[in-house]
């Protein structure tokens, strides 16, 4: 098939995409930017409907697990907007009362909308917070040069925050549904590793389905504890 002949029958297929031969008349007659439109109406319309479904599929096990969970805030996983962090708040509320311990017990925020509030600040502060600190330890010049030379090592300190925030919240869940806890840890090791480097999210979500046929170890869960922090040190 030629050039001639793939435009004279893409033109064809006009009038049953818009359902009028004046909108392909008129798509003809723009030539190569009647081609562009339409291929960007199309690529518009296949990104809509792409979006549409890896919005419920990330939606459903995360709504699921928390219903499951006896989590008040589950229907937030259906939320639209920031829905990605809603999810994960979701995620993060699942354990109940249980506090966030980011490795070491030294470090516990008791309350799981505060962890997350943490979270949010670092995603959407901690690259402007380097890059001020950047800026004002120019000022001076031995310390400047050196943080300088370790600009690129701070500005991954935001990213592996983030993703011991998201590796303790998906092993948190997973102890919730599973009790070889060691093998909790491993899991959510591997997902995050995975998430921050090649699949960006979609193994958390991928690794969640799996524990749709699970009912939660504990048999009920509190709302969580008063919103303190406990940072404290032997």
């Amino acid at each position: 098939m030629d050039a001639n002949t793939f435009f004279e029958e893409l033109f064809d297929m006009l009038p049953d995409l818009f359902g009028s031969a004046d909108s392909s008349l008129a798509l003809a007659e723009m030539g190569i930017a009647g081609i562009i439109l339409l291929v960007a109406l199309i690529t518009a319309v296949i990104s809509i409907i792409f979006s549409l479904v890896i919005y419920v599929v990330e939606a459903i096990p995360t709504y699921i697990l928390a219903r499951k969970a006896k989590r008040p805030l589950a229907w937030l996983a259906w939320i639209p907007f920031f829905g990605s962090y809603c999810r994960l708040f979701v995620l993060a509320d699942i354990p109940g009362n249980k506090p966030f311990v980011a490795l070491t017990d030294k470090i516990t925020i008791k309350s799981r909308p505060l962890s997350f509030l943490a979270y949010v600040g670092i995603k959407l502060l901690g690259p402007s917070v380097i890059t001020a600190f950047i800026a004002l330890a120019n000022l001076v010049p031995f310390i400047g040069q050196v943080v300088g030379t370790l600009s690129s090592v701070l500005y991954l300190v935001p990213a592996v925050a983030l993703a011991i925030m998201e590796y303790v919240y998906l092993k948190d869940v997973l102890d919730v549904f599973k009790e070889d806890k060691k093998a909790n840890s491993t899991a959510s090791l591997v997902v995050t590793l995975l998430d921050s480097f090649i699949t960006f999210g979609f193994a958390r979500v991928i690794y969640l389905y799996t524990l749709l046929k699970k009912e939660p170890i504990e048999s009920t869960y509190s709302e969580p504890i008063e919103v303190s922090v406990n940072n404290t040190a032997n």
